[in-house]
């Protein structure tokens, strides 16, 4: 294990030379595409002046291409294009702390048919000397424009304050939200503690969170009142309560998620995190905006400059020979596109080779703390073992089974942890049960932890016998679940989230052939063979079959 850690951390110093900091893209209102294209483009260009160690030359502010990169100035540009309209700047910005170390900024503004404008941001970080650590963030012209009250962010108005969530109707609007199939960006939701009215009661400021993710990200905070409706519609599981803070990612679907999908950061976690609180709140603003650059999409949505300066070259020599210039002047102007070309190719090439070794690195480092958490799961598993096996030589306590379905996520989690795991799916079922037979479902767990799961761990002729008896004892049959090579005929009906994988109920438990849900019990499992556990996705009802 010290080796992996020396390993890993020798990796961290070895950073590529360009690494992708953050990424917004927001639509901005305005009175009209013509007058919010400009004001926005002069807002840029006014930041970058102030940075690029002297005045931009006259045309930049008449919206033109240009170029700076006289010594003693830092290398700042822009190109335009008329049709379709598109303006795109970019700017080497030193940083003035740490030697050898640039933060490069790409801004694209494109106006849109409803009249909106397309504004989009990407920062990199360029590092020719020894890498240092450092905190990702959005340009702060970002907030500028978010503060204006224009941006919008995955169809809703944003600002760069937290949301408050404090009615049942807020709460029902935060939902639509998380349900949005065409979000792209993170939902932070932080919670109050029990009891709570205040705003600022959050485990780590809120405002300060969203502030630092203006226009990367949501953050809402929900009340109480709220947090309880939000259990009600995405189920235990998924929810955040009692100081909690729980980043919901895109594709948000509580039917298949399991609740690890959804990072939930717990206020005693958080108050022990390594460097404090603080340290969490640095922690949660890098995983957030590192997600804006890390998706297969993002230079799609947002296209690098040199993409765009590729394009305006191109454009250029087709204008110039509609046109019918000299044959002296196309020259001149192909000779300078092959200049521009082959400078910008080399840039191009350095981003995709360090692009490469970042992706590399992330993929050794996720396979090192990988064989790190397989090499603790089998050592926690053996623990158990050796636990139950002495747990079976005594008469083991009887737990003690509720009479109705009230607490039954917190019983779960109590008697049924490292043996049976719920999916999120699972408890919506039993927030709808109208089975009779309360003790039943609870019996059905217990028996799947003491006698099924033995018997998948251990084998052997007894542990089949025994679990087979408790299955008469309680009048359960267990069966294949009939998806067999049809279950594709009912969508994600036997699928389920897992990790990184979508696994198949492929058994099932069943008592009653009823088509009553009050007298019919049905329980859909499968075995997680990586974890050696049981995962039940959904009860007590049936699912779809091609009989059904």
């Amino acid at each position: 294990m010290g080796e992996s850690l020396l390993r890993l951390s020798a990796n961290r110093s070895r950073r590529p030379a360009i690494q992708p900091v953050s990424q917004c893209a927001l639509l901005i209102d305005g009175e009209g595409s013509g007058s919010a294209f400009n004001g926005l483009m002069q807002s840029v260009l006014g930041w970058m002046e102030r940075r690029s160690g002297r005045p931009l030359p006259s045309q930049a502010h008449d919206g033109k291409s240009f170029v700076i990169d006289d010594i003693g100035s830092q290398r700042t540009e822009a190109i335009s294009i008329e049709a379709p309209r598109y303006w795109a700047a970019r700017i080497d910005d030193a940083d003035k702390s740490v030697p050898q170390r640039t933060w490069t900024t790409e801004i694209a503004l494109a106006p849109q048919a409803d009249g909106r404008v397309l504004f989009g941001t990407r920062l990199q970080c360029v590092s020719r000397g020894q890498y240092e650590e450092f905190d990702a963030s959005v340009p702060n012209f970002v907030r500028e424009v978010v503060e204006s009250g224009h941006a919008w962010l995955d169809g809703i108005n944003i600002s760069a304050e937290p949301m408050l969530v404090e009615s049942e109707d807020d709460a029902d609007e935060l939902c639509k939200l998380l349900w949005n199939r065409g979000r792209r960006s993170d939902v932070i939701v932080f919670s109050l503690p029990e009891d709570s009215n205040d705003w600022s009661e959050t485990i780590i400021p809120a405002r300060d969170v969203a502030r630092r993710l203006a226009g990367a990200a949501h953050v809402a905070i929900v009340s109480q009142a709220a947090s309880y409706r939000l259990t009600d519609q995405v189920g235990k599981a998924l929810s955040v309560y009692r100081q909690a803070v729980r980043t919901y990612r895109p594709g948000f679907d509580p039917s298949l998620d399991e609740a690890a999908a959804h990072p939930l950061g717990l206020p005693g976690r958080i108050a022990n995190w390594a460097g404090g609180p603080q340290a969490y709140r640095s922690f949660l603003v890098n995983q957030t905006l590192n997600r804006t650059v890390s998706g297969r999409d993002s230079q799609r949505q947002l296209p690098p400059f040199l993409e765009v300066k590729r394009v305006a070259g191109e454009l250029r020599r087709q204008s110039a020979r509609i046109e019918g210039e000299s044959d002296r002047d196309l020259l001149a102007l192909a000779e300078q596109e092959i200049r521009d070309l082959t400078s910008s190719l080399e840039q191009i090439k350095e981003e995709q080779d360090s692009y490469i070794a970042l992706a590399d690195q992330e993929r050794e480092e996720a396979e090192q703390q990988a064989e790190q958490q397989r090499q603790s799961n089998a050592f926690l598993r053996h623990r158990i073992s050796l636990l139950e096996s002495r747990l079976a030589q005594t008469a083991p306590p009887q737990t003690e089974l509720p009479n109705s379905l009230d607490g039954f996520e917190d019983w779960c989690r109590e008697h049924l942890s490292g043996s049976v795991e719920l999916h999120s799916r699972a408890f919506q079922g039993i927030k709808k049960s109208q089975f009779e037979d309360v003790q039943l479902i609870y019996n059905s767990l217990l028996l799947l932890r003491d006698f099924y799961v033995p018997m998948r761990r251990g084998g052997g002729d007894a542990a089949k016998a025994a679990y087979d008896a408790e299955c008469g004892r309680l009048g359960i049959d267990e069966q294949p679940s009939f998806a067999g090579a049809g279950w594709g005929e009912h969508g994600d009906t036997y699928l389920v989230r897992w990790g990184k994988s979508r696994l198949l109920l492929d058994r099932h438990l069943k008592k009653g052939n009823s088509r009553e849900e009050r007298f019919c019990f049905r329980l859909y499992f499968t075995w997680v063979d990586d974890d050696q556990h049981v995962l039940v996705g959904w009860l007590p009802s049936h699912l779809d079959t091609r009989a059904t």
